[in-house]
This record gives structure tokens, sequence and C-alpha cells, in this order.
């Protein structure tokens, strides 16, 4: 049952369904070492700012994109390139190096080009709790899969001056994947400080846009034909989620373009697992549709809409 409430949360049920395969791990030595090919770049769109870079050559060539909507701690990433094809299993591993490892779903696709594609909405550095407490969360929600998402113990990438946000963006020198990969993945980032204090200035001019634009609407963005892709959600329990029995709430923010569509979704807030993330950003993009913000002379208007979504198991 989908049940719409003020605060536009969407309450979705689902049924168990059969189990899913699960990859072994690979280990550190079995690594593919990729070293980078290009500069970083910062590239900004009507919606987001992209953080890119290449690594490797030839038929191992991989293209990295980092992606942020605002100045909040999650972002976006995509992986691009034939070490990214056919991951088999539910979960992927992430450690951005020395940060701690954990693991979380993903998305799988195809570029343009036929090229393998990974990618993971709502990524952290790494957890900063082992469990969220929550009564509408099942009892044995997996610790390595929960991510708080408070950005009081982030140093967001506005706040670039801060040491603390040196001294630990500085440390990270390197990107590991593994997990469902047929082979881990090590892309040898060097020290992350200045390519986010990049990102983060980009997404600071970008927010502040956006932000104005949502303020100063004459008229709002407003959900069209809700129960439609309400219940398109609804059917789209994940199902490595149902056969775990795991419920979540999920709180996300949408750019939405001059012409109704989602174009960017990031992840706010999590209670259970993150595996939820890719779920509900996914199927938003696809289907959720909006009467676009309008100014006083009925011009449509980049602008921001705020929802949370809830997988309850019946």
């Amino acid at each position: 049952m989908v049940r719409i409430s003020i605060a536009s949360s969407l309450a979705i049920a689902g049924l168990a369904v059969s189990s899913l395969a699960v990859a072994t791990p690979a280990s550190a030595n079995d690594d593919l070492e990729l070293w980078p090919t290009s500069q970083w770049a910062v590239e900004e769109f009507d919606d987001k700012c992209r953080l890119a870079r290449s690594f490797g050559a030839g038929e191992d060539r991989t293209m990295l994109w980092v992606e942020k909507g605002s100045i909040g701690a999650a972002f976006n990433m995509t992986l691009i390139g034939r070490p990214f094809r056919h991951p088999f299993g539910s979960k992927i591993s992430v450690q951005f190096a020395p940060e701690p490892e954990y693991h979380r779903a993903y998305l799988t696709t195809k570029s343009s080009q036929g090229r393998p594609v990974v990618s993971l909405f709502g990524v952290l550095f790494s957890p900063t709790s082992a469990e969220i407490e929550s009564d509408e969360v099942s009892a044995d929600t997996k610790a390595s899969e929960t991510v708080d998402y408070d950005e009081s113990a982030y140093a967001s990438t506005g706040q670039i001056g801060r040491a603390e946000y040196a001294e630990r963006f500085g440390a990270i020198n390197r990107l590991r994947l593994g997990g469902a990969l047929m082979e881990a993945v090590t892309l040898r980032t060097g020290p992350l400080e200045k390519p986010f204090a990049s990102l983060g200035e980009c997404t600071q001019r970008l927010d502040a846009r956006i932000n104005r634009n949502t303020e100063e609407a004459a008229t709002p963005t407003e959900p069209v034909d809700l129960e439609r892709w309400a219940g398109i959600i609804q059917q789209n329990y994940p199902l490595q989620m149902l056969r775990e029995e795991e419920e979540g709430r999920i709180g996300v923010r949408l750019t939405v373009g001059t012409d109704g569509r989602v174009s960017y979704c990031e992840v706010l807030s999590v209670v259970g697992p993150t595996s939820f993330n890719d779920t509900v950003c996914l199927l938003m993009l696809q289907h959720a549709t909006f009467e676009p913000a309008r100014a006083e002379d009925g011009e449509p208007l980049v602008s921001r809409y705020q929802t949370r979504v809830t997988f309850r198991l019946n």
C-alpha cells in the first residue's frame, strides 16, 4: 500500500522473495591497480557539479565521476570501463583508503559507447556509526551496510578552510572497489583535498543559484501524476532487501528541470541499509514528474523538491 503524507513521504510495502547469489570478496593482493592518465577536471552543469579523472590505459581504461548537487556530505559516483563488467552479487565494497571499508548496493548499465558502467547514489567516505537505531528498521540490520548521514560528523566540501577537512581528505590516496566485481580495482587517486575543494567551490555556486530559484519562485515545484509513479516505486522493493527482510527510510532531494523531469537525485538521510539509495534515486530519475517552479512571468525554473521514501514489510 502507498500512503502520501503531508510531509510528502512514500510508504512502500513488499513481500519476501528467493535468495540471490553473493560474490566472494577479492583480496587486496589480487587488485587491478590503475594509475591516473589525466588531471582532475571539474565541470558545472545546471543541476550538478562533476569531478572527473581517467585511470589506466588500453582495455582497462576507467573513468571516475564524482557528482554533487549541494554542499551536503554525500555524493554520487560513477565508474565507466571494462574492469566493471559483469559484476556478480548484491554488494560492492568501497574503501577510500585509509578510511574504513564498507559494503553497499550498486547499479549497472552500459554507456552510449557500450562500455560497462557501475553507479552508486549517496556515497560517503566511510560509515560514521555501526548502526542507526529506529523502531522502523529490522533488528538484524547489517552493520556493514548501514551508514549514518549526519553531516555534522563530516567536514563539508563547502568548509574548505577547516584543518580537519585538509587532514582527512589529504590522507585519502586511493579508492578500492571489490566485492561483487570480477576483480578488485584500486584507483590511485592521490590526495583528495584539492580536487574535492574545487568540487566544493563549484557546488557552493550551484547550491546558491538553485536555492535562490527555489526560494524566490512565484509558484513552487509540485508533483504531477503522483499516484502513478508512487505505484511504480511500490512495485520495485529491492529484491535483496526483501530476501533479507530489511526495511529502511530514505530522504532525498531532487533537482527538477524546467521540463518538470528529475535531472539529479541526492541522498540526504538514511535509516537502515544504504542499499535502498540506488533504487530510490533510479526510480525517481526514471518516473517522477513535476510541474516546475515558475517565476512571476511564468518562466520555468530549475528548482528542488524534497521527499522521503519508506520501505516497510507487511
